[in-house]
């Protein structure tokens, strides 16, 4: 047993090598895509509530969304993400409003998803999210619980006694359990295809593959 533990230890070691120098690869093509992003950007704002449709469409992120949210979204310019050069699941999550929006004193809401300082080995997470303050227009706060909050999310968490559990805009503030994953779909889905889920089609193009692979366990079991 305890020449298959080391043997074990070994193949782990080159799988964390392999993980690694995959995220360099990644990483350089990540800068490749920026300028390209930055063009797509300036197309996207001529597009009115591009993002909102962007976000409604997508499975998992759409549930987060209230309608009180989506008066706010009808402000937001832009969607960035800015993957660090080092390690490319380390970036920065950032939503940039309007100025002259009504609910939002800060116009760029901000978290940073980064690789933690402290990495023992009892820890399964290798990052944590980093918030910036957010500061809402008086009476605007839609985070806030209100009995006209759409219960589209239902059975999520209440982070604070007084939040709304449906608002998409508690990502934006520490305490709720779903942040790092809204932050991950929002970095590697949301915001690489943004045109396919404004228009649909990322949905479409996911239910073809899982189609497909189901077809191809059937296959499977039909050769067997």
């Amino acid at each position: 047993l305890e020449a298959l533990e080391a043997i074990d230890n070994n193949l782990e070691s080159v799988g964390e090598e392999e993980v690694e120098e995959l995220k360099k690869v990644s990483s350089k093509y990540e800068i490749k895509r920026r300028p390209f992003y930055k063009q797509r950007a300036k197309v996207i704002e001529r597009i009115p509530s591009f993002w909102i449709k962007a976000i409604e469409n997508h499975e998992v992120l759409g549930a987060f969304v209230s309608d009180s949210d989506i008066a706010v979204f009808e402000h937001l310019k832009e969607v960035d993400v800015i993957a660090s050069p080092e390690d490319h699941e380390e970036c920065q999550i950032i939503f940039k409003f309007a100025p002259s929006n009504p609910f939002l004193e800060t116009c760029r809401l901000q978290v940073d998803k980064k690789r933690k300082s402290d990495q023992g080995k009892a820890s399964k997470e290798k990052y944590e999210l980093a918030y910036h303050p957010v500061k809402w227009k008086p009476g605007k706060d839609v985070t806030k619980r209100s009995n006209n909050a759409n219960e589209k999310a239902n059975g999520k968490k209440r982070s604070h006694d007084d939040a709304d559990p449906t608002s998409f805009f508690l990502f934006f503030s520490p305490g709720n359990e779903q942040s790092m994953l809204i932050a991950e779909l929002i970095a590697t889905d949301l915001f690489p295809r943004a045109p396919a889920f404004y228009t649909g089609q990322a949905n479409e193009s996911d239910s073809d593959e899982g189609e497909r692979s189901l077809g191809s366990e059937d296959s499977d079991d039909d050769d067997e």
